[in-house]
């Protein structure tokens, strides 16, 4: 194929070697690994690159499909991965980032014949090569968009089931559970060892499990001295977990050691349901619960933590990204006085929404079954039971959503 050059009065003298040592086009070589364990791959053929008259360092790349890639030269020199550019074991960046001018220009570009992009720079007669597959990328691995499925009372019979040793011994079902996780906020795992602990064998199949002021592993009993109302056998309205912490959980686990106790049947509700059902019914108190802040605190003899968002957070484009509500930790709404009776009228119509029973999905949580669900989207709680007429032992912990995140696309790269 021909090449593209830049006009020589961008071009310094001492390209001119660099050019000359330039791979042949006729040539064939392996493409270059691209400094990252995905591999990227395309069906489409790189054509040519097409250099913007009016500026040098916009180029656009033709594709095979008719696709007119925009890139910027600037971009293009920061993500080379040559071993002068990034380390080959860490595959981190070591360019200095600030070490060639602003101004550099492709001094010579070429698509070579197994579709590699080969471009010398004008500044130093550096050499860069991308793969076509990683330019059709744009340099990034597919991201991880999962459309939520919200659900209301039907979950409490659809409830999505996962085998607790199928989990421990099967990448291929770990990354299904996980996959179904990210859609339902909502799973359980069935079958699991009654026995101490067994909690932290699932949770570390992810990732490392969260210590929190309650321990990394926490105690679901109900006790005379509570600091909780969740170590009480009190009815425990839905509600997130750790609300007052600038970093609320992402995943719960709540393993069932034992069960016999009269009542304290399990509730859950999804709250991202809840807000579309909100936005739908009552925009007015929706656009409320999501511009007004609201301090939750929890506190005890050795800690004191204070955190100040709203029920209902959104994500840059309006999406609904996350729920913090709790009504045992809610301390104010961070408004004026004059506002006040307008919050409280919004967070009392989603409060309501939380016990509408076509909203909730209930069970009984037998012994061996572990609930797993997105704690800054699912409320949890649990109807009151008789704490003298059995034990009802569950074992909590947390995991963060970004090592379920990271879990998955290590599983999607290694299964396809």
């Amino acid at each position: 194929m021909a090449l593209s050059e830049v006009s020589e009065a961008h071009l310094p003298n001492a390209v001119s070697e660099a050019v000359s040592g330039a791979v042949s086009v006729d040539s064939a070589p392996t493409p270059p690994p691209m400094g990252d364990l995905y591999h990227y791959l395309t069906e489409h053929q790189l054509h040519d690159v097409v250099i913007d008259p009016a500026d040098p360092q916009l180029l656009q790349l033709q594709w095979s499909d008719g696709w007119q890639q925009p890139l910027h030269a600037l971009w293009l020199r920061e993500q080379c991965v040559c071993d002068e550019c990034r380390h080959v074991a860490s595959l981190e960046r070591i360019l200095d980032q600030d070490g060639y001018d602003l101004d550099d220009l492709p001094a010579l570009i070429t698509v070579e014949a197994d579709q590699t992009l080969l471009i010398i720079w004008a500044d130093d007669g550096h050499v860069s090569r991308y793969s076509a597959g990683w330019l059709r990328h744009g340099g990034r691995p597919p991201n991880l968009s999962t459309l939520p499925q919200t659900w209301g009372a039907e979950l409490t019979e659809g409830m999505p089931r996962f085998d607790f040793t199928a989990l421990l011994s099967r990448d291929d079902v770990l990354l299904d559970w996980l996959e179904a996780l990210r859609q339902t906020g909502l799973t359980y795992v069935t079958d699991a060892p009654t026995t101490e602990g067994t909690v932290c064998d699932l949770a570390r199949r992810i990732g490392n499990i969260r210590e929190t002021n309650f321990g990394s592993v926490f105690e679901v009993v109900a006790l005379a001295e509570s600091i909780s109302n969740a170590y009480t056998a009190v009815e425990l309205p839905l509600h997130v977990d750790l609300p007052a912490r600038e970093y609320q959980p992402g995943l719960q686990f709540l393993h069932c050691l034992s069960n016999q106790t009269s009542g304290g049947n399990s509730l859950y509700c999804d709250g991202l349901h809840l807000a579309k059902v909100l936005r739908a019914e009552d925009p007015a108190a929706f656009t409320t619960l999501v511009r007004t802040p609201v301090l939750f605190r929890y506190h005890d003899q050795d800690c004191d933590y204070q955190n100040i968002a709203p029920v209902i957070e959104l994500a840059p484009g309006g999406g609904i990204r996350n729920i913090r509500f709790n009504p045992a930790v809610m301390t104010t709404a961070d408004c004026a006085a004059s506002k006040f009776r307008e919050f409280q009228r919004a967070y009392r119509c989603f409060l309501r929404l939380t016990r509408r029973p076509d909203l909730q999905a209930e069970t009984r949580m037998q012994p061996g079954e572990i609930a797993v669900f997105d704690n800054r989207r699912v409320l949890h709680g649990r109807r009151a039971f008789a704490a003298q007429s059995g034990r009802r032992h569950l074992q909590g912990a947390y995991v963060e959503w970004e090592d379920v995140d990271s879990r998955v696309r290590v599983l999607r790269r290694y299964l396809g």
